[in-house]
């Protein structure tokens, strides 16, 4: 029987040529072991961590780990399409395929995964044309889950809604369709971060309407802001008067 044991770190994978399997260490560390009887074809892998002796209660360890399967060998090597798609996603640190221009907010972290951390509730940027084997995920953090989010495409003027969990934000985008310029963050925000305040297009009237919940005890009169313009409705700030506990609804155009 064979045996292996190494420790991997971001960056690193772990390549299985034969069934066209794998796996990228995205984040965190992480043991390995793999146990092989290459005479009956099987083999064993076993991950976690090795050494670390006893943990105390509570104790929370986490690696991040991209599980990968190709359909078939488009390479005369298969281990040459892990690493073209290592490289075409940045997973060893380097530069990945497209590009990444930050207008508002920030780019942190490009691992497979592009993380961009908002500011003042979005990114706006351009993300250059690449051609990737898949679309591009992407993870958007410094969001309020009470404010409806989107992805706002702003040379089509096309918004898509995202859900928020946790302050952060989950998309992708196809790279192949040439550069694209977007906004990705809360498309209506407001100077208090404790109401809640949801977009409502395509309404039976045909008008757009931003609506505001107060769960507070005591009356607010509070300015709510669309920060990008899209079809929906034109970059502009409204205020409203929300009694306590209560939702009120106001137009925006």
């Amino acid at each position: 029987m064979i045996r292996w044991q190494g420790t991997l770190h971001p960056g690193d994978c772990v390549i299985f040529p034969e069934i066209s399997e794998g796996m990228y260490l995205l984040a965190g560390k992480l043991d390995v072991v793999i146990e092989s009887q290459p005479s009956k074809k099987w083999f064993r892998f076993m991950t976690g961590q090795f050494d670390a002796g006893p943990l105390a209660a509570g104790t929370r360890t986490a690696a991040r780990v991209l599980n990968v399967k190709f359909r078939g060998a488009t390479e005369p090597d298969p281990i040459g399409e892990f690493s073209k798609f290592r490289d075409q996603y940045g997973i060893a640190g380097q530069p990945p395929a497209y590009s990444v221009h930050s207008e508002q907010g920030k780019a942190t972290g490009g691992r497979y995964l592009l993380e961009l951390a908002a500011e003042g509730n979005g990114w706006t940027g351009t993300i250059g044309q690449a051609d990737l084997p898949q679309r591009l995920p992407i993870k958007v953090t410094g969001l309020n889950d009470k404010w409806t989010a989107a992805k706002v495409d702003l040379g089509k003027k096309e918004w898509y809604p995202l859900g928020i969990w946790q302050g952060a934000a989950y998309t992708e985008v196809d790279t192949k369709a040439g550069d694209q310029r977007l906004y990705i963050g809360n498309v209506v925000t407001a100077d208090n971060p404790e109401v809640w305040v949801t977009l409502l297009p395509d309404n039976a009237d045909g008008k757009t309407y931003v609506e505001v919940h107060n769960p507070t005890e005591g009356d607010l009169q509070v300015t709510v802001s669309v920060p990008v313009a899209t079809w929906l409705a034109a970059k502009q700030a409204v205020k409203v008067a929300v009694p306590r506990e209560s939702s009120v609804r106001a137009e925006v155009k």
